[in-house]
């Protein structure tokens, strides 16, 4: 058995201080990894997986930080097919290229992330980094993104962390896992505390307002914002007129959209007021305005209130105008520390 300390080095970068790699056998793995749990208020597995990965580092980021860094914290979403397809749980995720960028630039870790590999094709990146005690990110065999923080015979089998599976990893063949890896390639310079938070607050009016994303294969798009809403409402209005298995997508997608909801838009209200002291003080006013609107619609999305199949639609309403006014209200603020120079 031998363990130690690393200082990492990931892709031929310093890193900031990696996690304590631990080797018994043919079996290595960094130590230190967090229990990952659906009832901890980290429902989205990609912001929780990243969580976990950077808390053996030298540089972690806390789930709320990151929700609000990659504009999960203010962003719905909902897929609708061409086909006619409602529905997808797709919808809730983060680990779409557009939150990594995010991410990647407002905390200086390099995020390398790729969908569809053969991880046994990958198992030499994958060693190096966990030898070098960096965590990775994969899918686990339902398709949600948890942690690889070890492997066995020279990566052919790894050591896979994810939600629902206990205190204990579970040994996966890297050929069988689905294709999605992402490696902490390195930390690099990060903004200002201010930019940074600027930036964030930028993505919610961003966010609120953008066009929908189109997907392939099945060919469809995510809508955002209100559209985002409206289509979600819409789904849940008809799950009694569509066949059961429609109904089953419908429920499916509409649950792991909502668990998704409440927990970012707790993020929301407490990363605004744990950063506004880095804007003016008519800007900070702004964004508690903003963060009890938040408060609101999580009462309004109550699990009580959301217990009852009938509701969900006007709850929803109700959370779409709460958001709006809170959107509103950033963009207030943006404007407000952009007149006054600060």
């Amino acid at each position: 058995m031998a363990t130690g300390n690393v200082s990492g080095q990931a892709g031929g970068r310093a890193v900031p201080h990696a996690g304590s790699v631990r080797r018994e056998g043919d079996r290595t793995w960094v130590e230190g990894l967090p229990r990952l749990a659906w009832d901890t208020g980290r429902a989205n597995t990609f912001l929780g997986c990243l969580e976990a990965a950077l808390s053996v580092t030298g540089r972690p980021f806390s789930f709320g930080d990151l929700a609000g860094y990659s504009g999960m914290a203010f962003r719905v979403r909902w897929y609708r097919g061409d086909d006619g397809l409602i529905g997808c749980p797709s919808s809730s995720v983060g680990e779409f290229p557009e939150e990594q960028t995010a991410l990647a630039s407002a905390t200086g870790w390099r995020l390398h992330g790729e969908f569809g590999p053969d991880l046994r094709q990958r198992r030499s990146d994958i060693v190096r980094s966990i030898d070098a005690g960096l965590p990775a990110l994969v899918y686990d065999m339902g398709w949600d993104v948890a942690v690889c923080e070890g492997y066995l015979a020279h990566g052919d089998i790894l050591m896979v962390r994810s939600y629902g599976g206990g205190e204990v990893p579970a040994d996966h063949r890297a050929d069988a896992l689905p294709g999605y890896l992402l490696l902490l390639a390195g930390h690099g310079e990060e903004p200002h505390p201010r930019a940074r938070f600027f930036g964030a607050l930028e993505r919610a009016p961003r966010l609120w307002r953008r066009e929908p994303l189109r997907r392939t294969d099945p060919d469809g798009e995510y809508l955002y914002g209100q559209s985002g809403y409206d289509a979600w409402m819409g789904a849940l209005r008809m799950r009694d007129s569509v066949d059961g298995n429609t109904r089953g997508r419908i429920e499916h997608a509409s649950g792991m959209n909502y668990v998704t909801l409440l927990d970012t838009r707790v993020c929301a209200a407490a990363f605004m007021r744990a950063h506004c002291h880095l804007v003016n003080r008519e800007a900070a006013d702004a964004l508690e305005i903003a963060a009890a609107a938040y408060d609101r619609q999580i009462a309004v999305l109550s699990p009580t209130n959301w217990a009852d199949p009938a509701r969900q639609p006007d709850l929803l309403a109700g959370a779409c105008r709460l958001e709006a006014d809170a959107v509103t209200q950033i963009g207030r603020a943006l404007t407000l520390v952009s007149n006054a120079g600060s």
